[in-house]
């Protein structure tokens, strides 16, 4: 599989995620948190699963694995940098504040414990995000095996 296969196949995966996300959490009531992670997991889930059927003939080219690992990690790094401008666009220590409204920790101490709380939640989302995509990669790739010639 070329890097520009690749690279086409993370940047439908990141188009189809935004564009499945929002329908999606329609059904699964989008104003509860619950729902917003739902639908985030089956648009990322979906996605994966379409551009693994569209891809199919290019991942069966080399090893599936390896090139379904390729785009995998540039997916993950595709959301990593999406959560990136979201979490920094965001006032989390205004909401840590108003949550526990005693003024006993230093700016050096909410800093890092915004910090240590925004990785963590990156970590478990990257994790997700790494899973799914790879189980929709793979069932896709799967759905449409290419025809011996």
């Amino acid at each position: 599989m070329k890097f520009g296969d690749v690279i086409i196949a993370v940047a439908s995966i990141v188009v189809l995620i935004a564009l499945f996300e929002y329908p999606v959490g329609l059904v699964f009531n989008i104003q509860s948190s619950g729902g917003q992670v739902a639908a985030l997991f089956i648009a990322i889930l979906l996605s994966a699963l379409i551009v693994g059927v569209v891809f199919a003939g290019k991942i069966w080219e080399e090893t599936r694995i390896k090139a379904i690992l390729k785009i995998v990690a540039l997916v993950a790094f595709a959301y990593i940098f999406e959560l990136w401008i979201a979490t920094s666009s965001s006032d989390y220590i205004s909401t840590i504040r108003e949550a526990n409204p005693h003024p006993t920790y230093t700016a050096t101490q909410w800093f890092y414990f915004d910090n240590s709380v925004a990785l963590s939640a990156l970590f478990l989302d990257v994790i997700i995000v790494l899973v799914l995509s790879f189980i929709g990669l793979y069932l896709g790739s799967m759905l449409r095996k290419p025809k011996k010639s």
